[in-house]
């Protein structure tokens, strides 16, 4: 599958803060894969596990044409009893774009997130993450999101 190239420019920046903001006293290395893929790709918040349900973690969007848009809806759902504010809610790429999505959750409510997805120009398969980030962990995204596909250049 082939990733967007955004998350190789984020993967070099973050690999590079990683060497520089080492202390003088330690010993200057090069970041672990793990230590790069957190960066990149955030682990999802323990404190806030369950906390939202999601109709599906990962959807499959099919085969979109090349010059098509691509839409897809998370249906979310708050299970807790407070009303969860969602603080942000970032694409894992510049070639998504968050449509419409809820400020917050009243407790057993559900809202939706529409995203729009533009290939950047390559015929292949895609995946794609969001990132969602609400007031039950200021530190982790809350839930994340993922679509997948196939462009077709025909």
């Amino acid at each position: 599958m082939v990733g967007c190239r955004m998350r190789w420019w984020r993967v070099i920046i973050a690999a590079v803060l990683l060497c520089t903001t080492a202390t003088a006293s330690a010993q200057r290395r090069f970041p672990t894969r793990a230590e790069l893929d957190s960066l990149v790709f955030p682990a999802v918040s323990k404190i806030a596990e369950g906390a939202i349900a999601v109709d599906e973690q990962l959807k499959n969007i099919g085969t979109i044409g090349s010059e098509d848009i691509a839409r897809v809806t998370f249906t979310l759902r708050n299970t807790t009893p407070d009303r969860v504010t969602i603080s942000e809610i970032r694409p894992a790429c510049r070639c998504v774009r968050i449509v419409s999505a809820p400020q917050s959750l009243a407790p057993d409510s559900a809202a939706r997130v529409v995203a729009e997805y533009q290939h950047e120009g390559l015929s292949s398969e895609f995946r794609q993450s969001v990132w969602l980030y609400t007031n039950l962990d200021t530190e982790h995204p809350t839930l994340r999101l993922e679509f997948m596909g196939v462009v077709n250049r025909e």
